[in-house]
């Protein structure tokens, strides 16, 4: 359903001539962006599926064994790649190789090689590096300039197979961890101290970052989150060294389950935290930071949809998809991925409301990888969201916004922050017998979170960064607000200009979204330094997702 207010008269506000205005309101989660945009130029939506083929789809995936690719000392065999690379449908392609456990090594390099008890290979030895150099230089020099390869995963450790054989249905993803078996081994039997850790992975990564040379953005690290769950580790301390070194080398990094949305704060990825009221704080991205992805494949995975008992085993009950998909997808683009991988079966599936996540797959296809010169809009996901402080996070355990042991995060922000002083609210419960819906960081005595914020007023501050580059005099935005109808309530948008036709929000206890089209100069003239601030009259607002549009 779709409801249009057209409102022709004139208002005299501020000492100004607000202009006719064209609300309008849909039921669920609006994603549109006008005509004009186009799928992102740098990453999108890659397909993990081998049978869907989709307009918005970027790139598909395969994996492939060290063994096949490089079956005797100096020969390699690129067969399977190429024939990949000339079926159309399936480029620009990425591609895992199996090279760090003994399943897929090839004979000759095992013999060389020294391999733990759960089949990983050890890679911090030098004939591991001797071993593996030869591919990486063939795969540099036959891949690194071809537009159709997108990108080649870099994974050390995790060995291919978890278990006693390599029948076992246990795949590892070369993920850059250990368990603490692992590490207690690796240490006692095969000489691993976080020096030794730190020397042999930057010689890896400058092995294939010098391989790919000005490519070497096609290179994913996966990935630099923690390589053990001890927090203080000196093995961690390494991999918080990580993030610069790639960015020095060129080399981008894909982690994965960003279906636990805030699994990733810390500063190795970019992530800022600024303090706001009731001990709560704003999570965003430093521009800074930002800068230095540029085209480097940066990315991760959102996987643990579908009714297989698997899923909702670790992820909870299939009706929480719909909402999951909706917050790690949003936490994606806050966070500046250009790169998401995504088995499509499950989403194409998934019911239209009131989350859209067919429109949302659209949607990050266009946004995914945008930068400030060119994004169709900029958002803040509302809410109230709880992190253990010491979950994963290295420094951010002692960040100024810690209280009580705990982050609070109130709004997840890309270019557009809240500031004014709203409320939690929209309870979404995630209890330990449906596994906390894999919100694992979640405090000990907190199994939900809260999906929006309410109030009677909301101030809005648009990046300065990004109005100067994109709107730096007047400009025409569509403000898409949306909110769970919970209560009666008229909303209106003020900005510098102009202040908007009342608007009677839906009332029927489900989520839709209203956008009000605004021409104003933003410059934080308004109270607070805000660019616009939304009222509501009768009951307050309760807004999940606060939305702004470049008209273009």
């Amino acid at each position: 359903m779709k409801r249009v207010l057209v409102f022709f008269a004139c208002l005299i506000v501020s000492g100004s001539l607000a202009a006719a205005q064209d609300i309008s309101e849909i039921d669920g989660m609006d994603w549109s962006l006008p005509e004009s945009v186009s799928l992102s130029p740098v990453g999108g939506i890659w397909q993990e599926d081998d049978d869907i083929t989709l307009p918005y789809i970027r790139a598909s995936f395969a994996e492939l064994d060290w063994r096949d690719l490089n079956p005797a000392d100096g020969k390699f065999d690129f067969s399977q790649i190429d024939g990949l690379l000339d079926q159309e449908a399936r480029t620009p392609l990425i591609v895992r190789i199996n090279w760090y456990g003994d399943c897929a090594a090839p004979k000759w390099a095992l013999a060389r090689t020294r391999v733990m008890s759960e089949r990983t290979i050890v890679f911090w030895d030098d004939a591991y590096y001797q071993a593996i150099a030869p591919l990486a230089r063939a795969l540099g020099r036959t891949y690194a300039d071809d537009p159709r390869f997108e990108a080649l995963y870099l994974g050390f450790g995790d060995g291919q197979k978890s278990g006693p054989t390599c029948d076992s249905d246990d795949d590892g993803w070369g993920e850059y961890w250990m368990t603490d078996a692992e590490i207690h081994e690796a240490e006692t039997n095969f000489g691993l101290t976080a020096p030794v850790m730190e020397i042999a992975t930057k010689r890896l990564i400058s092995l294939f970052a010098d391989a790919f040379g000005d490519n070497a953005g096609k290179l994913a690290f996966t990935n630099i989150a923690l390589f053990d769950g001890n927090e203080e580790s000196p093995y961690n301390a390494v991999v918080r060294e990580l993030g610069p070194y790639l960015e020095s080398r060129g080399v981008g990094m894909r982690n994965g389950e960003i279906e636990t949305w805030l699994r990733y704060v810390g500063t190795q990825f970019g992530q800022k935290l600024t303090p706001a009221p009731g001990n709560t704080a704003r999570l965003s991205t430093d521009e800074a930071f930002a800068r230095t992805i540029g085209t480097r494949h940066w990315g991760d995975e959102n996987e643990f949809y579908g009714p297989e008992d698997y899923v909702i085993e670790s992820t909870g009950p299939y009706s929480n998809q719909g909402y999951r998909f909706y917050v790690s997808s949003m936490r994606s683009l806050q966070m500046r991925y250009n790169h998401i991988a995504i088995y499509l079966d499950p989403m194409l599936e998934l019911p239209k409301l009131p989350w859209d996540p067919q429109g949302l797959l659209v949607y990050q296809a266009k946004t995914l990888g945008r930068t400030i010169k060119d994004t169709p809009d900029a958002f803040t996901m509302l809410g109230e969201r709880y992190l253990r402080a010491d979950f994963m996070n290295g420094p951010i355990a002692h960040d100024p916004t810690v209280h009580d042991g705990m982050l609070k995060i109130r709004g997840i922000e890309r270019w557009l922050s809240e500031i004014g002083d709203s409320q939690p609210a929209f309870k979404v419960n995630m209890p330990e017998e449906e596994a906390y819906w894999a919100q694992y960081y979640m405090p000990w005595d907190i199994e939900y979170e809260y999906a929006a914020r309410a109030s009677d007023r909301f101030e809005f501050d648009l990046s300065d960064e990004l109005m100067s580059a994109r709107c730096p005099g007047r400009c025409t935005l569509s403000i898409k607000l949306s909110y769970l109808g919970d209560k009666p309530a008229t909303v209106q948008v003020e900005t510098a200009d102009e202040t908007s036709a009342a608007f009677d929000l839906t009332a029927d206890g489900a989520i839709h979204t209203v956008t009000f089209p605004v021409t104003s100069k933003f410059a934080g003239s308004l109270v607070n330094n805000a660019d616009f601030i939304v009222r509501s009259d009768g009951n307050p607002l309760t807004l999940l997702l606060a939305r702004v549009v470049f008209d273009e």
